[in-house]
């Protein structure tokens, strides 16, 4: 992400629709959750997870379309293991 920031430079957010930004703010949070969850896993998997569903969610409602691909279901896989692998290092 960083680096299509720094080659692409920033969005023009003045452009975007309103479904656009809110789906950039919950893949946002994905992104986020990836980073965090090395420095801890419980709640780096909870923002993934998190933001997974709600960037689901929000297609569904504002397009009607319940399938985004499949390469979009590898977040909340990544974050449902890493909260399992969190749980069981706990106990």
């Amino acid at each position: 992400m960083l680096m299509f920031i720094f080659g692409e430079g920033l969005p023009d957010f003045s452009n975007f629709s309103f479904r656009e930004v809110i789906l950039f703010l919950c893949f946002l949070g994905m992104a986020t959750g990836l980073v965090y969850v090395w420095f801890n896993e419980r709640i780096g998997s909870f923002i993934l997870l998190i933001s997974s569903i709600l960037f689901w969610l929000i297609n569904l409602l504002l397009t009607g379309n319940p399938w985004l691909g499949w390469f979009l279901l590898v977040y909340p896989i990544i974050g449902f293991i890493f909260f399992i692998l969190s749980r069981k290092s706990i106990k």
